[in-house]
């Protein structure tokens, strides 16, 4: 390697080959409730498909609000995921 010349290109290489993302932090958080909540959601209606389509449809339980819009904020989050275990168990209060 050449002095500075060498290490430029190793880094260049690095950095063509490495995907970067330009999303927000609040996104990504976003991105991670919904991950846990579609696995959840899966579990309990049992088809991919019918756990997605929960997620955009307002649910009653949630006060007619959708449980997508509810996951970019933690306490949201928290009151999805206890209604899913409510619809698990049976809850229904």
């Amino acid at each position: 390697m050449t002095a500075g010349g060498g290490n430029t290109t190793m880094l260049l290489r690095l950095s063509e080959r490495t995907r970067v993302d330009f999303w927000s932090v609040q996104y990504g958080h976003f991105l991670a409730r919904r991950g846990i909540i579609l696995k959840q959601a899966m579990s309990v209606f049992g088809q991919y498909s019918i756990a997605q389509r929960w997620l955009i449809e307002p649910a009653l339980g949630l006060g007619h609000v959708t449980p997508c819009v509810l996951l970019s904020t933690p306490t949201g989050f928290e009151a999805v995921h206890d209604y899913l275990v409510r619809l698990q168990y049976g809850v229904y209060t």
